[in-house]
């Protein structure tokens, strides 16, 4: 054999180069596997934005700390509030009093009068009701109807219509001036 030995096989540095070389290789291998489907990074973004979504609202939702301005001004409003309902609640009584008072004013007036004098019941003899037995109902025409009947009735018991005001018309004016 011979002695010679070809280049980068005896060296060293050759061989950690030879090394990093597969160990890159490899590297990349394992990059390519870890690269999501379309389906997976479709999902994880999904799940990224539902995550979001849920802080935002979770942050929308929470209760407000009130300041003390915000306070008063609560505190202003219920005591006007409870003002009114005082109020009404005062004008109610008054006026339950006021109707009591009078009730029993006019309790004791309708006791105080006298008893009206007892009045026979006077007979008036019978009552007649109207009857339908006497009017005869006259059968209507084809495309008669009873209400177009009860229009030209109407229209002939109607009155004369009077004549214009302004037919023989004369003032004191003209009568004055001949």
């Amino acid at each position: 054999m011979s002695r010679f030995v070809p280049a980068g096989k005896s060296d060293l540095d050759a061989l950690q180069e030879q090394e990093s070389r597969v160990s890159k290789k490899h590297q990349e291998d394992e990059e390519d596997k870890e690269i999501p489907s379309l389906y997976e990074q479709m999902r994880l973004n999904h799940e990224r934005k539902e995550l979001e979504y849920q802080a935002k609202l979770k942050a929308k939702n929470q209760p407000h700390k009130i300041n003390a301005k915000e306070l008063d001004f609560y505190k202003q409003l219920r005591e006007r509030n409870d003002l009114k309902n005082l109020e009404t609640k005062q004008e109610i009584e008054k006026e339950l009093l006021l109707f009591d008072k009078l009730k029993k004013e006019n309790s004791s007036i309708k006791n105080s009068t006298k008893p009206l004098p007892y009045v026979p019941n006077i007979n008036r003899g019978k009552v007649r009701k109207p009857s339908s037995l006497g009017v005869k109902k006259k059968p209507l025409k084809k495309g008669e109807s009873k209400f177009s009947k009860l229009e030209d009735t109407t229209k002939n018991n109607t009155e004369p219509k009077a004549k214009p005001l302004l037919n023989n018309y004369s003032s004191d004016s003209e009568s004055n001036s001949d």
